[in-house]
């Protein structure tokens, strides 16, 4: 599934929505998620884009 910067996306695994940030330069599998976290606004994790799912974005 091919994702663009700024995607709502949803990790299946994690049960977390998130915003695509970018590919993972190291693996075509791979990418980083900005995901919803009051209490860390930086909390960016390098995930396999397998688990991901596109949601629309909120208006």
């Amino acid at each position: 599934m091919k994702f663009n910067k700024d995607d709502r996306v949803f990790h299946r695994g994690l049960k977390r929505y998130g915003i695509y940030v970018d590919d993972d330069w190291a693996s075509d599998d791979s990418c980083y998620v900005k995901f919803d976290n009051e209490d860390n606004p930086d909390d960016v994790l390098c995930v396999s884009k397998n688990w991901l799912d596109n949601k629309v974005k909120e208006k």
